[in-house]
């Protein structure tokens, strides 16, 4: 009986995730084919001649755009975080006046649709002469990520006890010290979830990026792909080639940081 449960739950989840994998390997096997192949035969005929061709003319085309994603994600992610949970720190730590003023605005900030800012934020850039700017972008995705962060971190910190800060401080440690060389390092696991999701919100953006910058050379890999599909609509073998390139860096990133992703998310099931 519980041999034939094991085969089940074996079967089953293997399903899942045949299931889950699905669009990728369709990805996978319609950027493999030639043009030519890819019409006689159909988009779901395994290829009988598998070219890398797609994905050649698909870099030559998204490369600038990818360079710009990481630029993108490198100044803005580390900001991101380093700012949340400096913010964190220190309304979880210190009393003083305006402290549940500043709590709630920082809760309104994630509660509010990025959309409803679009707007105001347009007007702000445009005064600011940030518009068409790729500092204007990463002053966007900071200022617009800033309070998911801020509540991850926080809800950390809150857990840690404070007795290590005292025992730090009796040592002589100042507040910056003990912030940099005892919280960060204890909340490892939470801030790689902070630079994982972080680096999934800045990456897949396309809504600010087409909005706020117009200059193709500016432009981040989301809407590179945008352009890309516009420019190869009949060509859906280079189109699928393209998207698969935009999706490594994700893939590269989940692969490194799953044991801090699993060991994070363990402690806040433990904690809630």
């Amino acid at each position: 009986m519980k041999r034939a449960k094991k085969i089940a739950t074996y079967v089953s989840l293997t399903a899942l995730i045949l299931i889950w994998l699905m669009p990728i390997l369709y990805l996978v096997n319609s950027a493999l084919k030639s043009p030519n192949e890819f019409f006689m035969n159909g988009m779901f005929a395994l290829p009988q001649e598998p070219t890398l061709d797609n994905f050649a003319i698909a870099w030559k085309k998204i490369r600038s755009y990818f360079g710009n994603s990481l630029i993108y994600v490198s100044i803005s992610v580390p900001i991101i975080v380093l700012l949340s949970s400096m913010a964190a720190y220190a309304l979880s730590r210190f009393e003083f006046r305006g402290k549940n003023v500043l709590v709630g605005l920082l809760m309104l900030g994630m509660l509010l649709p990025a959309h409803v800012t679009l707007l105001p934020n347009y007007m702000v850039l445009k005064s600011l002469n940030l518009l068409n700017s790729r500092v204007g972008l990463i002053l966007l995705y900071v200022a617009l990520n800033i309070s998911f962060t801020f509540f991850l971190t926080r809800g950390h910190f809150l857990g840690i006890s404070r007795e290590i800060e005292e025992a730090a401080m009796v040592d002589g440690c100042p507040t910056w010290q003990i912030f940099f060389r005892i919280i960060l390092p204890m909340s490892l696991p939470v801030l790689i979830i902070a630079l994982v999701m972080n680096y999934l919100n800045v990456w897949n953006d396309l809504v600010l990026s087409i909005i706020y910058v117009t200059k193709d050379e500016m432009l981040p890999v989301t809407a590179g792909i945008l352009r890309f599909t516009e420019e190869y609509a009949q060509h859906y073998e280079r189109m699928t080639a393209g998207i698969l390139i935009s999706i490594v860096p994700l893939t590269i990133i989940f692969i490194a940081a799953q044991k801090y992703i699993v060991a994070g998310m363990a402690e806040g099931a433990l904690k809630g």
